[in-house]
């Protein structure tokens, strides 16, 4: 019934969509389309390639799932729509991956199975009921179906939720990579509270986003190989703070940069006995 489709999203980001294609669902039963239409999303955590698996994410990778509307006994696959320079663009309907290519031979010279008229159409559909499949040309469809049918695409679930559009999605950075991150700071430039320039907390930020190339960006990337062991060395404390911990953290986020003086009092016993001024 459902498919990723290979969309990696942030785990925000991928809530904010599935949220979204609810109310398309809602919408769309409220007009009587009676597929189903919905997100998947399979959560993992990559390496970010620009820095060298330095810094890990955690991602989603979601696709549209679901169910083609179905009318009667007939099920509409996908939409056939004639493209300018010859041919037909198939767009499945959600929750379908595939279309056999010879199921749509009929619709590249322009035919509708329903009134085996064959002329330059925009569009078609393709349905199928059991045992039985046809390309009927836009205009014949409802009569076909007996009612006036909606239908909801891949591409349209995807154009409503905004995936296509440029955008920014601060990422989601690994409890551990902040805490490497976190470590290498405090060992360099020692604890300072608050959420101003010269904070710890950001001074972690400018280390993820790999953009401070000063001395002291150095040398806290150079401190990482024991911010790395330090964060492995406090996992099983790390799984009992809230829930953003172990979920991800966005720096740009103020609510999660308040997670920052708890791995500060975590990482306490890893960091170098020269640092006395970290928090109890």
């Amino acid at each position: 019934m459902s498919t990723l489709d290979g969309y990696v999203l942030t785990p925000d980001q991928f809530e904010n969509a599935r949220k979204r294609v609810a109310g398309l669902q809602a919408r769309a039963m409220a007009r009587g389309f009676t597929g189903q239409v919905s997100l998947s999303g399979q959560r993992g955590v990559v390496d970010d390639p620009g820095r060298h698996g330095q810094v890990r994410l955690v991602v989603v990778e979601a696709g549209v799932a679901g169910t083609p509307a179905r009318y009667g006994d007939w099920q509409i696959l996908a939409q056939l729509v004639a493209r300018s320079g010859g041919g037909v663009a198939v767009r499945p309907a959600a929750g379908v991956k595939q279309i056999p290519e010879e199921l749509i031979q009929s619709a590249r010279a322009g035919g509708c199975e329903h009134c085996q008229s064959v002329r330059r159409r925009r569009c078609g559909y393709l349905i199928r009921r059991e045992g039985e499949a046809m390309v009927v040309g836009k205009s014949c469809l409802d009569e076909v179906l007996g009612l006036r049918a909606l239908f909801i695409s891949v591409d349209d679930v995807i154009d409503h939720v905004g995936w296509g559009a440029a955008q920014f999605w601060p990422p989601a950075y690994t409890v551990e990579t902040v805490a490497a991150h976190t470590y290498a700071v405090v060992a360099v430039c020692g604890w300072m509270p608050g959420f101003g320039p010269a904070s710890t907390a950001a001074k972690v930020a400018a280390a993820l986003s790999g953009f401070d190339d000063s001395d002291v960006g150095e040398q806290v990337q150079c401190a990482l190989g024991d911010g790395w062991a330090a964060a492995r060395g406090i996992s099983e404390r790390l799984a009992r703070t809230p829930r953003a911990m172990r979920t991800g953290l966005d720096l740009d986020n103020g609510a999660t940069r308040h997670q920052i003086p708890v791995l500060v009092r975590a990482l306490r016993p890893h960091l170098p006995a020269s640092i006395t001024d970290v928090p109890a």
